[in-house]
């Protein structure tokens, strides 16, 4: 291994590069004897920018042995830095005399591919199963291009190269979130002995801009009028969508059974796996979808069986954005999608309607649209559906004859 010593560091070192054989072509091996000769460079090169700045340089003496405390030095404390440095390189000691002593005694060392590593962390995670979908979606495709699918072969270098080659192929966002799934599945292999260090822990994101925008007030009552003519699927998932914010798998995947009723109020429940932030919520819905007819279209429905039959394993956004995009309604701004239903119903709650009605409060537009903002208080307490009906009914009808709140 080499290490580049800055320009202004030669006269004190005397020479321009720092080599360190690690006497083995393997490149897993050299791996593991990389961790004491990088902390000696690492000090070298502190040592000289310590006698440029006129300061005394202080001496190290690194631990040779596993849980040998780290006597760093005889007089200047050394940097932080070169502290967790030595801390990283006690701990990689430890791991590696856990793993021969095993194999002395015959202990079977563990798997550290990826799908091992992917069920431990369902089995103790408990995620949604969206999340779980994306993460082996995204590990398959790592693991085609990387030709492999051990864990503890995956180097930051080769995740770089991954991220490189993403960049050439696929939009920002695609990669960030590609990025985001190593960052979490190597980081809980690391966390759990399974594999030495995350080697996803300091990966850059790219940038990722979104410009997406609500309905304006015309745009939204537009689209609600002409939902009315629509197939069921596109006609109540935009309604309901409208006036809560739900999110279009949040409707369209629903089976009829997810759908209460309490009293007088007709309630969309929400599992975890089909919540994208894992938690369950019950949104009632609003008079106006129920003066829709939403109820006379449960009546058609069988008892067992999904909300929208004919389109079950459908992608149903390339059904409500060409929808939209499509004459009469002709949105043609790529930054207005169904989503947009959620971006307006956040942008009326956020303001007074008609110079009339209180805003609905942050904790209550919340539990409705399904969003956290990880506040530990927000997790006691159950708001009762009466409550958040109220809320709901904030939402203005821009159907009905009365001043359109302008949503933008």
């Amino acid at each position: 291994m080499r290490w580049i010593v800055r320009e202004e560091l030669i006269p004190i070192i005397g020479k321009g590069t720092l080599i360190r054989p690690l006497g083995t072509k393997d490149y897993q091996e050299a791996r593991r004897r990389s961790y004491g000769p990088n902390a000696e460079c690492q000090s070298t090169i502190e040592d000289a920018e310590r006698q440029l700045r006129g300061e005394p340089k202080p001496r190290y003496n690194w631990p040779a042995y596993a849980g040998y405390p780290a006597r760093f030095l005889t007089g200047t404390p050394p940097p932080d830095h070169v502290v967790a440095a030595g801390e990283r390189y006690q701990a990689f000691l430890q791991r590696e005399q856990e793993i021969d002593t095993g194999r002395l005694r015959g202990e079977p060392e563990r798997t550290a591919d990826f799908e091992t590593i992917i069920t431990d962390w369902i089995r103790e995670k408990k995620p949604r199963e969206g999340s779980v979908r994306m993460y082996r979606s995204v590990m398959r495709q790592f693991q085609k291009w990387l030709g492999h699918s051990k864990a503890s072969r995956v180097t930051k270098e080769r995740l770089n190269d991954y991220k490189r080659h993403l960049l050439d192929k696929s939009a920002n966002t695609t990669v960030k979130n590609h990025i985001l799934v190593f960052r979490g599945l190597f980081g809980f292999a690391s966390d759990n002995g399974i594999i030495t260090g995350n080697p996803a822990a300091t990966i850059t994101l790219p940038e990722t801009e979104s410009n997406r925008r609500a309905f304006t007030s015309d745009e939204r009552k537009l689209v609600l009028i002409e939902a009315r003519k629509a197939e069921p699927l596109i006609k109540w998932a935009t309604w309901i969508s409208a006036f809560s914010g739900a999110r279009l798998s949040e409707i369209t995947k629903a089976d009829k059974s997810d759908i209460e009723l309490e009293g007088d109020y007709v309630i969309l429940s929400v599992p975890k796996d089909r919540a994208k932030n894992g938690k369950p919520r019950r949104v009632p819905l609003h008079s106006s979808v129920l003066r829709e007819g939403f109820r006379e279209y449960l009546a058609t429905l069988p008892d067992q069986g999904p909300l929208f039959p004919d389109r079950v394993g459908w992608n149903h956004s390339s059904i409500v954005n060409p929808w939209m995009r499509a004459e009469p309604i002709k949105i043609t701004d790529k930054n207005v999608k169904f989503h947009s239903h959620r971006h307006t119903f956040y942008s009326i709650a956020n303001e007074l309607i008609d110079g009339e009605n209180p805003r609905i409060p942050e904790r209550f537009a919340e539990k409705i649209a399904g969003h956290s903002d990880g506040r530990a208080s927000r997790k006691y307490g159950d708001v009762p559906i009466a409550t958040l009906a109220a809320y709901v009914e904030r939402i203005p009808d821009p159907t009905l004859a009365r001043k359109i709140h302008q949503a933008t």
